[in-house]
């Protein structure tokens, strides 16, 4: 599995090959060379400003770039049966089908962990 700081790296040796150095692309970005240059060789990774300064020039909030830096294969495991489902997706409409497998239990489970992380209020 890869680091978020390796796949970050990827994503900005990608960005640079339309600019003519890091440099460029750093200052673009709006953020300190030295910064961007540990960012670049996967030394460390960002956080506040620097996050969102990155977040920003992609056009992505930090979360959507979140998601594009964590590992996006992901494991839902059963309690009663020890099972473990591979979803390669982020998207609701592909975990339905896995979903839909679980013993009851889980899936009630399932459901009162997505009610919990809701932002808004379920009436």
């Amino acid at each position: 599995m890869e680091d978020r700081k390796i796949r970050l790296q990827k994503m900005l040796a990608e960005l640079a090959k339309n600019y003519s150095s890091e440099s460029e692309l750093a200052r673009a970005m709006g953020i300190p060379r030295q910064a961007f240059g540990t960012y670049a060789r996967a030394e460390s990774f960002p956080q506040g400003e620097n996050l969102q300064k990155i977040a920003n020039f992609l056009n992505l909030s930090i979360d959507e770039l979140m998601g594009q830096l964590w590992e996006k294969e992901r494991s839902l495991k059963t309690k009663e049966k020890g099972a473990t489902y591979q979803v390669n997706s982020n998207k609701a409409e592909d975990l339905i089908p896995i979903a839909a497998q679980l013993p009851n239990s889980e899936k009630l489970a399932l459901v009162k962990y997505l009610v919990n992380s809701l932002d808004v209020a379920v009436s």
